[in-house]
C-alpha cells in the first residue's frame, strides 16, 4: 500500500507541474533532461550493485545454512547417543531380542523429536537471516527510488 501510495504522490506531483514544465525555457528543460539521463544511468549501477551485494549476502546465508546443518547432525549425534544410554537401563533386565525391540522404537521416537527440536531452531535462524537482508535490500531499494523522485522534483518541478 505504502508503494502504491508514494506512486500516487509522484503522479500527483507530475500533473500539478505539468504547466511549470510549459514554462520552462526548452534549454533548460533540454539541459535538465540530460543531467536526469546521466542520473538515471548512475541510479542503474547502483542498482546492479545492490543486487550483486544481496546475491552475495544470500550466498552467504545459504553457506551458514550449510553450516547449520553440519553443526545439527553432530548435535543431533550426541543428543541421540546420551538418550539411549539412559533409556538403555531402564531396559536393561530384558532379552537381547525384546532389548532390542524396546530400543529400535525409542530410537526412532527420539531421532523424530530431536530432528523437530532441530528443525525449528533451524528454520527460525534462517527466516530471521532472510527477514534481515530482505529489509536492508528493501530499504535501499526505497532509497534509489526517493533518490530518483527527490532528483526529478530538483531538476523539473520548481
Amino acid at each position: 500500500m505504502k508503494s502504491l501510495d508514494s506512486f500516487l504522490e509522484v503522479c500527483r506531483t507530475f500533473l500539478e507541474s505539468d504547466m511549470k514544465l510549459k514554462v520552462m525555457p526548452l534549454k533548460q528543460l533540454e539541459e535538465n533532461i540530460e543531467k536526469f539521463d546521466e542520473f538515471l544511468d548512475k541510479i542503474n549501477r547502483n542498482k546492479i550493485e545492490i543486487y550483486k551485494l544481496f546475491k552475495v549476502e544470500m550466498n552467504d546465508i545459504l553457506t551458514s545454512f550449510d553450516e547449520q546443518i553440519e553443526k545439527i547432525k553432530k548435535e543431533i549425534t550426541i543428543n541421540i547417543t546420551k538418550k539411549v544410554k539412559d533409556y538403555y537401563p531402564s531396559i536393561a533386565r530384558f532379552k537381547r531380542l525384546k532389548q532390542k525391540e524396546y530400543l529400535e522404537r525409542y530410537l526412532e521416537e527420539a531421532i523424530v523429536q530431536e530432528f523437530e527440536f532441530q528443525k525449528r531452531g533451524l528454520e527460525k535462524y534462517v527466516e530471521d537471516q532472510f527477514a534481515f537482508l530482505l529489509s536492508r535490500y528493501c530499504e535501499k531499494i526505497n532509497e534509489l527510488i526517493k533518490s530518483i523522485k527527490d532528483t526529478a522534483k530538483e531538476l523539473f518541478f520548481y
